[in-house]
């Protein structure tokens, strides 16, 4: 043989070269065997720019769920279910108290958004915020990552396809990203274990984070979801040590409907409006057919009831399903004001209505708060009142008969008010009824 003929050095030396190589072969193909694990801790820990994918970096807490934000207490079960009821409210079933004697609930109207954004706060009987609801725009949920090339290769896209949108929705919320540490193990163990992971089960973890960066708030403190009911929840970062904000998740055909929560955690108050609105909130989408429905319940109520917080909360999730309905809302108001000590419930009714339409049809003198426009409107309807007196013939001095016809007049007396700006408030161009 030709390895026979050789001298003993020269054989020396080819083993030592086929050993070196063997090893250099071995380790590479470890490497490349693992190097995806690799690849993944860095990406998942530090971040990733790069053609195929790009993902920020992100607190470990975006990593795993939290099991006690999921976790519901027994405090709920203490009161009575006299005490509550389900409303249909907007697209969520959700509670209210009605006559609770330890909570107040008043309408919650977010004015910084769209003024479809309603709400509720919840109230003790001091009036000091406990928690409070509002609802917000939903929006559509989407599943492809059409920039992140990675999840377009043939041999992960087929792993993902697998995947049901109800399925990745659900490990948004529940999916644990980290790799398991070494811990006491050896390292043969160790990465014997580590090798059972499949590649595409790292991509799609990947996939997963690059969905919580999309869907997530960037406060984003914690996650979880609460099976019971189907609602994702999510934590978020604040400054306030007294109170905790909440998102809450509801996936309905492909819609993610949001309500943000907020309650004071030093109160077990607000834990119970908390635990009552987990356990009751479905999706149930709105229609006008729904405050019909409401509304012939409130009907049924004791007069009594009817201008009590009781009734309030009827014409409230009544109105909710046609906020943009001026005379339900002018209605419902003047209503309420039949009852005593209302002005907790009326506020924001008031504010809501003053801002969209320039009065809030309050019936009581003390109340009222109207624009100018809108006061000479209500005005000219009562040409007989000794103040459309006033200002249409002594201050104005109006000949009607430079007039065609009505409307012509009330065209000029708007305009007229306009000019002169005469009694508004310099500080909100604002006319008060006294």
């Amino acid at each position: 043989m030709l390895v026979a003929k050789l001298p003993k050095r020269c054989v020396m030396k080819v083993i030592f070269f086929l050993f070196t190589s063997l090893i250099v072969v071995a380790t590479f193909v470890v490497f490349l065997v693992f190097a995806p694990y690799h690849f993944y801790y860095v990406t998942l820990n530090e971040g990733l720019i790069s053609e195929y994918l790009t993902l920020k970096r992100h607190d470990s807490s975006w990593h795993k769920t939290s099991v006690e934000l999921s976790k519901g207490g027994d405090t709920v079960f203490s009161e009575s279910t006299d005490l509550w009821r389900d409303f249909h409210f907007s697209n969520f079933n959700l509670p209210f108290p009605l006559l609770h004697p330890s909570l107040l609930v008043v309408p919650y109207i977010d004015f910084e958004g769209s003024y479809d954004e309603l709400g509720a706060r919840f109230l003790d009987r001091g009036e000091q915020e406990l928690a409070e609801f509002l609802i917000l725009p939903s929006e559509s949920y989407e599943l492809t990552q059409k920039k992140q090339k990675l999840f377009e290769l043939p041999y992960f896209r087929a792993h993902l396809r697998e995947k049901t949108p109800a399925q990745i929705w659900q490990d948004m919320f529940t999916l644990d990203l980290d790799l398991e540490g070494k811990g006491n193990r050896d390292w043969t163990t160790y990465l014997q274990e580590l090798y059972k992971i499949d590649y595409r089960d790292l991509v799609y973890k990947l996939y997963i984070l690059k969905m919580r960066e999309h869907y997530f708030p960037v406060n984003t403190d914690k996650f979880a979801f609460y099976k019971d009911t189907g609602v994702a929840i999510i934590d978020l970062k604040n400054d306030d040590e007294s109170y905790k904000d909440e998102l809450f998740f509801i996936l309905e055909k492909d819609i993610i409907y949001k309500i943000k929560f907020r309650y004071n955690v030093h109160n077990i108050m607000g834990e119970v409006v908390r635990e009552k609105i987990l356990q009751s909130i479905r999706y149930q989408e709105s229609s006008e057919d729904s405050t019909n429905a409401i509304y012939a319940q409130y009907k049924q109520l004791e007069y009594e009831e009817r201008i009590d917080q009781k009734g309030m909360v009827y014409l409230y999730a009544a109105w909710s399903h046609v906020p943009k309905k001026k005379e339900f809302l002018k209605e419902m108001i003047r209503f309420l004001e039949r009852g005593k000590g209302n002005q907790v419930y009326l506020r924001s009714l008031y504010d809501y209505a003053y801002k969209l339409y320039g009065t809030n049809f309050s019936l009581d003198k003390d109340n009222l708060k109207e624009s100018s426009e809108e006061r000479l409107k209500r005005l000219i309807k009562k040409e007989s009142d000794e103040e459309y007196e006033a200002i249409g013939r002594e201050k104005l001095n109006i000949d009607d008969t430079k007039f065609e016809n009505r409307e012509q007049k009330i065209d000029f007396l708007l305009q007229k008010a306009k000019d002169n700006n005469e009694n508004l408030d310099e500080k909100d161009n604002v006319l008060r009824s006294h």
